[in-house]
């Protein structure tokens, strides 16, 4: 979990799990480009959000949502492929991504 400073970001906490609210799905186009023309990692996508603990959020429309450089400069719902810009909410573990009110 990374906090804002007047510094920059800096790493506040590792946590396993992770449940924010008014969710942000962003990637830096510069970053994406160096991946793609470099073909190494590196830090250009993420996921804003206000941490919101552990929730008993339910929902029927769950969206599993990916970001791979290569194909495309934005998050996607993996199942539509349509893009991810926004979320009401998102559940992040080390399987992946799950959001709702997917925007």
């Amino acid at each position: 979990m990374l906090h804002r400073t007047p510094k920059g970001w800096r790493l506040l906490k590792h946590v396993p799990r992770l449940e924010l609210l008014n969710v942000v799905f962003k990637v830096s186009q510069a970053g994406r480009e160096r991946v793609v023309r470099e073909k190494r990692k590196n830090v250009h996508a993420f996921v804003e959000g206000d941490d919101c603990g552990v929730t008993n959020i339910t929902s029927s429309n769950l969206r599993f949502i990916g970001y791979n450089p290569y194909v495309a400069g934005e998050f996607r719902d993996k199942e539509t492929q349509k893009p991810a810009r926004e979320a009401s909410w998102a559940f992040i573990n080390e399987k992946g991504i799950t959001a709702i009110n997917v925007l």
